[in-house]
């Protein structure tokens, strides 16, 4: 699979990629290894260290615990490829953060038809719009089925 382009989404060592996950997550290292039941140093000291391995075990429990793709945590590959914004180039990095999170389609298009900002407001601010996107579409209300479902 193709990667995202350095300008887009530019984490290209494991520690930085850590980093990011916890940004995304909002999780620091200690509470990430508990949940991922690795020891506690372990991502607190890939990060220190600069590591750009770590054994796939690991890397696959740190993955499932923060929900986000393994192959991107192990490598930096993950497609497909976001072409940059020209209107807000700092929404296609978070747009591909979302992707590599697992958001749902619902929530990348919400943030992507925004258009009403009189600049780009930074990665964060998109990032912050796509986790309450998030929220907002796992919590929308399910529609009711028509009447003629109900019976059967």
């Amino acid at each position: 699979m193709p990667a995202y382009s350095d300008t887009l989404f530019p984490v290209s060592t494991l520690a930085e990629r850590l980093k990011e996950v916890m940004k995304m997550r909002g999780i620091n290292p200690s509470s990430w290894a508990s949940a991922a039941n690795v020891p506690r140093a372990t991502v607190r000291l890939a990060i220190a260290k600069g590591r750009d391995s770590m054994e796939s075990r690991t890397l696959a429990a740190l993955a499932r615990a923060a929900k986000v793709s393994f192959e991107w945590l192990a490598t930096g590959n993950y497609g497909p490829t976001i072409p940059e914004d020209p209107l807000y180039p700092s929404r296609s990095r978070a747009i591909a953060a979302a992707h590599i999170v697992g958001y749902s389609e619902a929530a990348i298009t919400a943030v992507r038809v925004v258009t009403d900002l009189a600049a780009d407001p930074g990665v964060d601010y998109w990032l912050t719009l796509l986790r309450a996107k998030e929220l907002e579409h796992r919590n929308a209300p399910r529609a009711l089925p028509a009447p003629d479902e109900l019976r059967g």
